[in-house]
């Protein structure tokens, strides 16, 4: 909660509505977490159970107060998974070095920085939008070229549900967001499961505002940040076994 205050300081957005929203937001937050947590202490439930539950709520809230394209080099992961997206579908044309999007992804105004106020509220507003035009068209993006492709695999097709259920720009390329967070909540929750000790150091580790910021990203720091602690609980178990 104080991580998404410090956040909407950083980027101006310090109006006393845009204030309010962020108290708002973060109280009810906090609310909702008290109530999961008790519940499932009172039900003696798993660790396992505890991190998935709080696992929802602040990743929710991560990608609803920092915007796609928000989170540094965004942009450079995002244009890799929807070029990835474009060969699932098989409609990427190898002969050509720059990237194709549908136009109302590419028209989209996404910015990486002045997040101020009015920015949030169009930003907000692009979920209540149509679909617009789905027709593929050249940008002025290259294709990226090497590289660990399959990192981009989760985000990837999240990009793809949302185009093949042919739904609006914004909503897509959260989808492709979503995917990752999803993969990085399973490989958290096996690791959670797998290692004998130190499950509480990684409960926290997993929920710290930058490895949150990370998982919900495009970033393929979502796989290496995961990946990295299932294979230390994967040693674990195995050297107390």
């Amino acid at each position: 909660c104080f991580e998404l205050l410090l956040f909407g300081y950083s980027y101006q957005t310090v109006s006393v509505k845009n204030l309010r929203l962020m108290v708002v937001i973060c109280g009810l937050s906090v609310v909702i977490l008290t109530v999961i947590v008790f519940g499932l202490w009172c039900h003696n439930s798993s660790i396992i159970c505890l991190y998935i539950c709080m696992g929802v709520v602040l990743g929710g809230m991560m990608n609803l107060m920092i915007p796609i394209y928000a989170v540094p080099d965004e942009p450079h992961h995002m244009y890799i998974a929807y070029e990835i997206s474009n060969q699932l579908l098989d409609c990427d044309d190898e002969s050509d070095s720059a990237l194709y999007m549908r136009q109302c992804d590419y028209q989209l105004e996404l910015k990486t920085q002045s997040l101020n106020e009015e920015y949030y509220n169009k930003y907000l507003s692009y979920f209540n939008d149509n679909v617009g035009d789905t027709q593929m068209v050249q940008t002025v993006y290259a294709k990226v070229t090497g590289g660990e492709r399959f990192l981009y695999f989760a985000s990837a097709l999240g990009i793809t549900i949302g185009r093949l259920l042919n739904i609006n720009a914004i909503i897509t390329l959260s989808l492709g967001r979503m995917l990752n967070y999803i993969v990085f909540m399973l490989f958290i929750a096996c690791a959670l499961k797998m290692i004998p000790i130190a499950k509480n150091l990684i409960f926290v580790i997993s929920f710290l505002p930058m490895t949150l910021q990370q998982a919900f990203s495009y970033s393929y720091d979502s796989y290496i940040i995961s990946a990295s602690v299932l294979a230390v609980a994967v040693a674990m178990n195995l050297y107390f076994e």
